[in-house]
């Protein structure tokens, strides 16, 4: 399947890596590290070559696999955001009531 020490070669190694790591950020919520992976991805994915050679088919199976539980992961990560951003909306919705009431000519900050 690959180079040696069971490691699959360049650019399919470095494409199974950043699945995996890809992973790691869906489990802690590192938004911004995911942003960097999807350019590092780009850049591998513009060395693969035109046909996959006949000893990468089990690393391209292993990362269309990874994929599909990393996008699984991501639906699930932002279900939660959703419902943290509708808690928030609503915490902001009562705190408003409590905020006197705007004269006329005089804004009132909804910045809480």
């Amino acid at each position: 399947m690959g180079s040696a020490g069971g490691r699959v070669a360049h650019p399919y190694g470095g494409l199974i890596e950043l699945a995996e790591r890809e992973r790691r950020l869906i489990a802690t919520r590192d938004y911004e590290g995911l942003t960097e992976i999807v350019a590092s991805r780009a850049a591998l994915m513009a060395d693969l070559p035109q046909t996959a050679p006949e000893d990468a088919h089990e690393a391209i199976a292993h990362l269309i696999e990874l994929h599909e539980e990393n996008d699984a992961a991501l639906k699930q990560a932002s279900l939660g955001v959703e419902v943290e951003l509708s808690r928030l909306r609503s915490g902001r919705a009562g705190v408003r009531r409590y905020a006197p009431a705007a004269r006329a000519g005089q804004r009132v900050s909804e910045s809480a």
